[in-house]
């Protein structure tokens, strides 16, 4: 793939991406539950029995703030600096971004939570942060691990952990799946903004 093109696949990603998070923001802004949010509740609690909260928790867990802040500040062991410095930035970016849509939507969690929960649902933290943190991750294991299988398990198994993640959230009733998915949505611009920078930086120290 040339540069060109890649270029326009990246900038058309990113473009159907922030009008797929605005289009979702305006309608958790004007309906605190959809249709969909409904038909998505009821679907997964039909799959997942209460017998599951313990499981889903586990998840929910390692999607917290701190735990990913903690596995974001272990990036600056790498030996090339950049790597954990754009990592920690666009943590924190992705933190105050979150915040600020937070209070403009102002969108009130699902009555039905299964744990406690505060602050505003849209858009889901969580899935955001997951997505951006371990994406990142992936991408790291892509560039740096030569083993095909290992490069292959890996980011599997991160992939699986940033859906269990944001599937946690709606099983454990305190976020709508609209908040899930405009928190992947919208990791995804940040995500390849931030890997962009990485890759500038690692080629300019």
């Amino acid at each position: 793939m040339n540069k060109t093109l890649k270029h326009l696949l990246i900038s058309f990603t990113v473009g159907i991406c922030i009008m797929l998070f605005v289009l979702l923001a305006v309608l958790a802004n004007l309906n605190s539950q959809l249709k969909i949010d409904a038909l998505m509740s009821e679907f997964v609690n039909k799959i997942f029995s209460s017998g599951w909260i313990s499981f889903f928790k586990i998840f929910t867990y390692i999607g917290s703030i701190y735990a990913l802040a903690i596995f974001t500040l272990s990036t600056l062991f790498f030996k090339n600096k950049a790597i954990g410095i754009t990592a920690i930035l666009t943590l924190t970016f992705a933190a105050l971004f979150n915040v600020v849509v937070k209070y403009i939507i102002r969108r009130d969690r699902p009555i039905n939570m299964k744990i406690e929960e505060i602050g505003y649902s849209f858009p889901s933290a969580h899935a955001m942060f997951t997505l951006v943190v371990l994406g990142f991750v992936a991408y790291l294991v892509v560039k740096f691990v030569k083993n095909k299988w290992l490069k292959v398990g890996l980011t599997s198994l991160l992939g699986l952990v940033i859906f269990f993640v944001g599937l946690s959230r709606v099983i454990l009733g305190v976020h709508y799946f609209t908040d899930v998915l405009a928190g992947w949505i919208i990791a995804i611009p940040i995500l390849i903004a931030e890997i962009s920078v990485c890759n500038f930086l690692i080629k300019n120290p």
